[in-house]
Parts: C-alpha cells; structure tokens; sequence
C-alpha cells in the first residue's frame, strides 16, 4: 500500500516539475529581442532542441533553433503535441521569433525560401 502511494506522489512530483519548467521557458522566452546574439539567447533559454542552418549565396548566415518548450494545452491535447519556439538569426543577431505546435512531437523543419533578407518597402502612388 505504502509502495502505491509512493508511486503516486512520484508521479505527481514529475508532472508537476515537467509543467513548471516549461511554464518557465515560456516567461524566458519574452526576455529575447531582435539584434541579441546566438549566445545571449543560449544563456536566456538553455541548449537547444534543434538547429537548422544555412549559408546564403550572399555569404550571409542564418540559423534557426527551436527549443521545446513544453506540452501543448490545446482543447485535444492528449500529451502528444509540444508548444515549440523558433528564433531565427542572420550573421549571428535575432532577426525574428516564431511558435508553433510541433503535433506529436514532430520537429519543423525551417522553409528558408520563406524567410525574407531584405525588406521591400512599398510605396503609395
């Protein structure tokens, strides 16, 4: 009986820390700023879970990593789908932020064709 209720307190202290820590990644998350570097965010959010990179025909880097920043609590979660931020840099400085849902738990891959490297500026005539 004892080994139950052990078990069951356990239990409950994981689910609890596994919701705190993402709660806290998520506050982090608001400390990032366009221009702070690959290393300040490192510092703000921890190791990444995924880094995608590539090298323009400009020789300009970019680089995106995304950090899991814990389960999805959405109206059919079911402990499957993970909320997940993507910060995106150019020559090593925080161009932009994106979160999206990574349904179970899978990692999405950066489409650089549409991330912009300039902007157009439109003008009315």
């Amino acid at each position: 009986m004892k080994t139950t209720e052990n078990l069951k307190f356990f239990f409950f202290l994981i689910l609890f820390s596994s919701c705190a820590s993402s709660s806290m990644l998520k506050t982090k998350s608001f400390q990032i700023n366009p221009g702070m570097t690959k290393g300040e965010v490192i510092n703000i959010m921890g190791t990444p879970t995924n880094r995608q990179f590539i090298t323009g025909e400009n020789g300009i880097f970019y680089e995106a990593l995304q950090w899991d920043l814990g389960w999805h609590s959405g109206l059919t979660s079911d402990f499957s789908n993970k909320d997940m931020l993507i910060v995106y840099f150019k020559n090593n400085k925080v161009t932009d932020l994106d979160n999206y849902v990574a349904y179970y738990g899978i990692i999405k891959m950066v489409k650089w064709e549409e991330r912009p490297d300039y902007i157009i500026e439109k003008r009315n005539r």
